[in-house]
């Protein structure tokens, strides 16, 4: 038997959604910025399940970390790739989670590393790992980011844009039971 699952995204959890996928549904103040990944099919078993708090979390690419910060549920991480767009910087953004000890600006990270843990939530949203993909001009001052409310600013600004994660059809093999809730979801 193989470990891992094939991530499920609810309606809601995907980019540009306009309503939440947890609770009520209610809607978003404004356009979802990235996928929020909580929810999987376990490879073994077939059953729905959550990721639980402490669930490892790696980088998604080779990078550099440039911002560490606190968000709603927790912290959120930011690293810059090689990968350009248009002309612009590539970045991810890791967000809702507990950053490793020692993880700070300036660090560099493969896919292959453990970067943070899936953080308990603080909100009625279950625990979960918020991704972005941002694309900024040459030079863009990320360790000036003290928040999200400078990343939403600089969006409306158009200094800073979120772009559509790329969704892999599956989660990778490193998602192992030790990730999964006790109570598996119906």
């Amino acid at each position: 038997a193989r470990a891992g699952g094939r991530f499920i995204l609810e309606a809601g959890a995907e980019f540009g959604s306009l309503n939440c996928w947890w609770g009520k549904r209610r809607p978003r103040p404004a356009p979802h910025e990235g996928v929020d990944f909580c929810d999987f099919q376990d490879f073994n078993s077939g059953t729905k399940r959550q990721i639980k708090p402490g669930c490892p979390v790696p980088a998604v690419a080779d990078g550099q970390v440039v911002a560490v910060f606190e968000d709603f549920m927790a912290q959120t991480i930011i690293m810059t790739h090689q990968e350009h767009l248009d002309g612009r910087q590539l970045a991810t953004l890791l967000a809702h989670v507990v950053p490793v000890p020692g993880l700070a600006p300036g660090q560099r990270c493969s896919p292959d590393m453990e970067v943070a843990a899936v953080a308990a939530s603080r909100t009625t949203a279950p625990a979960h790992v918020h991704l972005s993909v941002l694309a900024a001009a040459p030079g863009f001052a990320w360790a000036s980011l003290q928040g999200w409310p400078d990343l939403l600013q600089l969006h409306e600004q158009k200094e800073l844009h979120f772009l559509e994660p790329p969704v892999p059809a599956r989660s990778p093999e490193t998602l192992s039971p030790s990730c999964e809730s006790v109570n598996p979801k119906p």
